[in-house]
């Protein structure tokens, strides 16, 4: 019976040790971290202007032929009204920043009317970043180090490829292109 007693102690003891409690404490705070630096990212409208139907247009980001562009801002050139102004991105930086350039690019361009939609796209070299003369791939992320030449900004100019069906009704077409600019630290 006393090994009963000690067995069913012993379990009472285990049993209240279970539902025991201890005491404790949490804290928490706010790490704040400053980063100095600045960044700004302006983008003004490409325009291509008088384009016939049943061609395909490409605007030449670097328009003015400074670095081996064709000085012809869209070609092909079918009635000699054609015009073209590709869409600028400033970006302003300080010296020496390296900022991960980013661009999401429509692959249409919607009608404002009755036209419907035309196909776009943005070839390996469409975009054009003026201080180095370099033609970039605006698909992928570019890493450009502000500063080039002693500024802390730079211009990109982005060229455009656009496909005229030869049923294409006259009107305004138009596609969103986004840049995104973030410093990189890389």
């Amino acid at each position: 019976m006393r090994n009963i007693l000690i067995a069913v102690f012993a379990l009472v003891l285990v049993s209240s040790l279970a539902h025991a409690q201890l005491a404790s404490q949490a804290a928490s705070a706010l790490y704040t971290v400053e980063v100095i630096g600045n960044l700004a990212v302006a983008a003004n409208d490409g325009e291509v202007t008088a384009l016939s139907p049943g061609f395909t247009y490409t605007v030449n980001p670097d328009a003015a032929g400074a670095f081996g562009g064709s000085g012809a801002p869209v070609t092909p050139q079918i009635t000699g009204n054609e015009g073209a102004t590709p869409m600028e991105i400033d970006v302003t930086a300080d010296a020496g920043t390296a900022v991960q350039i980013t661009f999401e690019l429509p692959t249409v361009l919607t009608g404002q009317g009755v036209g419907g939609a035309l196909k776009c796209s943005f070839g390996a070299q469409s975009l054009y970043y003026a201080e180095t003369g370099m033609l970039l791939n605006p698909a992928v992320p570019n890493v450009l180090t502000s500063g080039m030449g002693g500024a802390g900004a730079y211009t990109l100019f982005l060229g455009i490829t656009v496909v005229v069906p030869a049923n294409t009704a006259t009107d305004i077409y138009q596609g969103v292109v986004s840049c995104t600019a973030s410093i990189t630290g890389l």
